[in-house]
């Protein structure tokens, strides 16, 4: 794990992570929404399977849905943490 300086590139570095942690949980759940529409388009084609594919997409929606929530929080706390730093660095404390 590497260390995160309390410099204008550290809060940087920290602010994009948790940006990062926000956009891959909505990627996700967009992705799930694709492939719901994709088996809703293609009902006729897939006959009886279609019910057991409608489950396992609820599975994963139920999953990312308990999965965001850590995600968030911890998202929440880097930023909060990128927010202390920034703040130390405009108070000067270290000059």
């Amino acid at each position: 794990m590497s260390e995160i300086m309390v410099t204008p590139e550290g809060v940087a570095s920290l602010k994009k992570l948790a940006g990062t942690m926000q956009e891959q949980v909505s990627e996700i759940k967009g992705a799930t929404g694709v492939l719901e529409g994709e088996l809703g388009s293609n009902q006729g084609g897939l006959g009886p399977h279609v019910g057991s594919i409608q489950k396992l997409i609820d599975t994963m929606n139920e999953q990312v849905d308990q999965a965001s929530s850590p995600v968030n929080e911890l998202s929440e706390k880097v930023e909060s943490l990128a927010q202390k730093y920034q703040g130390y660095i405009d108070d000067d404390i270290f000059k």
